[in-house]
């Protein structure tokens, strides 16, 4: 089993701090779904975000600067279903952010790795 230890920020000899600066979607259009004849609207989700490292009395030791990762999803919409339209998009949202919160964790600490 994994044991992780919380250790505050002041007694810590080195801290790491991941921020997210900014998430944004930008509308688009997918292709045509099998067995239909409409497209399915989707959209293209951006996080920005940055990592650095900072010793406790707040020396910078490391800092990645601003990485952007994406993540296409579709909305729920379709011509049968328009009820559930919004908690569909929402749900394929909240799966998009995951997906761009762990693409961006590992590029960053993969930076870190390759760069400290």
């Amino acid at each position: 089993s994994t044991v992780i230890e919380h250790t505050s920020a002041k007694d810590a000899e080195i801290v790491a701090e991941l921020k997210i600066e900014n998430t944004s979607d930008m509308p688009g259009v997918s292709g045509v779904s099998a067995g239909t004849s409409y497209a399915v609207p989707k959209f293209a989700l951006q996080m920005v975000g940055s990592l650095r490292l900072y010793e406790a009395a707040g020396t910078i030791v490391w800092q990645s600067g601003a990485v952007t990762v994406s993540e296409d999803y579709l909305s729920g919409q379709t011509p049968d279903n328009t009820n559930a339209v919004l908690r569909v998009t929402e749900d394929n949202r909240r799966r998009a952010l995951e997906r761009c919160a762990d693409a961006l964790a590992r590029l960053l600490y993969t930076k870190m790795l390759e760069n400290f």
